[in-house]
């Protein structure tokens, strides 16, 4: 149960910030990486308002963390509507 919540709360996490990257003006370019120490690191988009090297587009970089965030949130109610159909009675 605790990870279905933490899969749900990181999908509405990567939706939420798919959304800021779409609709921020002042990030035309988005690199994704690692903050913090390498064991309770924290996963981060850095925004900047010119194209930079390495950088992704912000129309890709946002679509990419929509629909990962929605691939999480699926996974999480696919998991949960397959259980409560196994659980229900057969029917003839």
């Amino acid at each position: 149960m605790i990870v279905r919540v933490a899969l749900a709360f990181g999908g509405l996490t990567f939706v939420l910030t798919g959304v800021a990257v779409l609709t921020s003006d002042a990030c035309r370019s988005v690199i994704w990486g690692q903050s913090g120490s390498d064991r309770a690191g924290r996963f981060s988009a850095t925004c900047a308002d010119v194209l930079t090297d390495g950088g992704m587009a912000q129309s890709t970089a946002g679509a990419i963390a929509i629909a990962a965030g929605f691939a999480l949130i699926i996974a999480v109610t696919l998991d949960l509507a397959t259980a409560k159909y196994r659980s229900l009675p057969d029917r003839p």
